[in-house]
């Protein structure tokens, strides 16, 4: 996994992960697994959707939440439905085009190593937005992502220093 580019305007990738880890270490130590969902607890949520009869699979009482709390969506399939004009070629040109997506409450998964992307993205989208703003961008688009962790991240924007305090030393 390759580190992501720095935003400019926005924490860098080194200050968010030390937001992100203090804020997991002050999260009582049972929610601490499940906080966030990183890339190896995503693959064993795609493995138990994709095989829900394997038993070999972690274990019951996570299968058992997986089967509950996310489902598999197939949303290029609908768009491919609802566009005939699309053609058929495209789908032999992209292989994954109508592999399906790992959603909670219709909206896509967001794991932990693309936080930082997704918490850039929204943020800029509401125009540096403070925390309710954000996290409402947040939830049109995405499932997963704690509020408190979107309100650590506006609160340590440089930008948003900036402009709270009018201070340029708080700034990028």
């Amino acid at each position: 996994q390759s580190i992501p580019a720095d935003v400019p305007g926005y924490l860098t990738y080194e200050q968010y992960k030390q937001v992100e880890e203090r804020w997991i270490a002050g999260l009582n130590p049972r929610k601490r697994g499940r906080c966030l969902i990183d890339q190896q607890t995503f693959d064993t949520i795609w493995d138990v959707l994709e095989d829900p009869e394997n038993q070999s699979i972690s274990n019951a009482q996570t299968r058992w939440w997986i089967r509950k709390m996310f489902t598999f969506s197939y949303p290029q399939t609908t768009l491919a439905r609802a566009s005939p004009s699309i053609p058929t070629s495209n789908l032999a040109a992209n292989p994954h085009a109508l592999d399906p997506i790992v959603v909670h409450d219709k909206k896509p998964l967001a794991i932990k190593e693309h936080m930082y992307q997704i918490l850039c993205s929204c943020h800029a989208m509401c125009g540096h937005g403070g925390r309710d703003r954000t996290c409402a961008v947040i939830r049109e688009h995405w499932a997963w992502i704690p509020k408190e962790l979107v309100a650590l991240f506006v609160r340590n924007c440089p930008t948003c220093l900036v402009k709270k305090t009018g201070n340029p030393d708080f700034g990028v």
